[in-house]
């Protein structure tokens, strides 16, 4: 073998093993990502990360809470043992009548508070006085179950709600008042100026005033001429003195 031959198979053999011996540590170095691949695949699905939408029930918020108790304080209805007595029809007639004194009393509180700007403890205060004052009240009527207050026989509503008011509210109200008097009273003094006029010019004539004859008794209306007329010797139909029997 020349000298030659032997340089170049040794340049043949070193650069064989460089090559195996690179080719086994790319091998190698594959071989330890994948297996580190799939370990850690593994364990990312072994014990998944699962969440879990949480159940729980709404709790009312304070406004929600204050709308509700504001509706049972200022309901108005019946007792019980009121109502215990009646017929289905007679129940029906008495739950319309309560209902349109609720309704009455709502809209009334409303035009008070717009008026005087109450504030929810003077419209709590206030809202029993205006069903008592209401034309079908009745004393078992309750409002958000307390009973409704008694009011003096020709006391109007403003007599009633006045010491609940603030002295502004009451400056306010009594300028109300006078105004409202004044009014009438223009009114009247118009009506009767017209009726002078019409009097003086003879489009009307007097009523001649007829003496009641001495001996004429004149019975009272029976019943069926007092429903004709619309009126009542006790109460109007419908009323809830008649329909609960106190």
């Amino acid at each position: 073998m020349s000298h030659f031959q032997f340089i170049f198979a040794f340049t043949v053999l070193v650069l064989t093993g460089t090559l195996t011996f690179a080719y086994q540590h790319l091998k190698s170095t594959s071989t330890t990502e994948t297996t580190t691949t799939a370990q850690v695949q593994k364990k990312g699905t072994k014990s998944p990360i699962r969440y879990q939408r949480a159940s729980f029930s709404p709790t009312p918020s304070a406004s929600n809470r204050t709308l509700s108790n504001r509706a049972e304080s200022t309901q108005v209805e019946l007792t019980a043992p009121m109502t215990r007595h009646l017929q289905k029809a007679e129940l029906a007639t008495v739950n319309t009548i309560v209902e349109k004194i609720n309704r009455d009393a709502q809209s009334k509180l409303n035009k008070l508070t717009g008026t005087y700007q109450l504030s929810p403890s003077q419209q709590e205060e206030i809202l029993p006085y205006i069903v008592a004052h209401h034309k079908q009240a009745h004393p078992a009527l309750l409002v958000g179950g307390r009973s409704i207050p008694s009011v003096n026989p020709g006391a109007s509503l403003d007599d009633s709600i006045y010491p609940i008011l603030t002295p502004d509210q009451q400056s306010i109200l009594s300028e109300k008042a006078l105004d409202d008097d004044a009014w009438w009273k223009d009114v009247i003094d118009q009506l009767d100026s017209d009726l002078d006029q019409a009097i003086e010019s003879g489009e009307m004539v007097p009523a001649a005033e007829v003496e009641a004859d001495e001996d004429l008794v004149v019975a009272p209306p029976s019943n069926e001429a007092a429903a004709a007329d619309g009126t009542s010797s006790s109460h109007a139909s419908g009323n809830l003195f008649d329909l609960l029997g106190q």
